[in-house]
């Protein structure tokens, strides 16, 4: 496998817009639509031929498409860093691994409901599926027998 230059075809995704637009100013036509993507695409960069995010306080992070960050999401989750960490826990690793995608915590927490030992090893929740209702019985007079 040889090495990708920019102007190879790439997967189509996210990405795609923003790379168009930082790399050759293309806007949507609509007037409205274009000024809030401009307004989205200032946080982003191209950097050796990749496009970066720039975090609010870190370094910058490498904008995954989809078929890369479900191989990241499971790298991180179960494999090489494996702690089986569920939701937020496991978005600000991934972060702190300098990978970004849009999806990150809707993803996350559709990964680890279908991971089968997060499900098994699970902390067991001790809540009620409803609430508790209280049952009133009818009072009984004192002048009426009981049959």
């Amino acid at each position: 496998m040889g090495i990708q230059s920019i102007d190879e075809t790439r997967e189509v995704s996210w990405i795609n817009p923003i790379l168009s637009f930082l790399q050759d100013g293309i806007l949507p036509k609509e007037p409205m639509a274009a000024t809030r993507f401009q307004r989205r695409t200032k946080n982003f960069t191209i950097i050796g031929g990749e496009l970066y995010k720039r975090a609010f306080t870190g370094p910058y992070l490498k904008c995954l498409p989809p078929s890369e960050a479900d191989y990241a999401l499971h790298e991180v989750h179960s494999r090489v860093c494996g702690e089986h960490l569920r939701g937020r826990a496991l978005a600000y690793k991934i972060m702190i691994q300098e990978f970004y995608w849009p999806t990150m915590k809707q993803d996350v927490l559709e990964f680890t409901r279908k991971c089968e030992n997060c499900q098994l090893h699970s902390n067991l929740t001790h809540t009620l599926a409803l609430e508790l209702a209280s049952l009133q019985s009818p009072c009984l007079s004192p002048n009426r027998e009981l049959t």
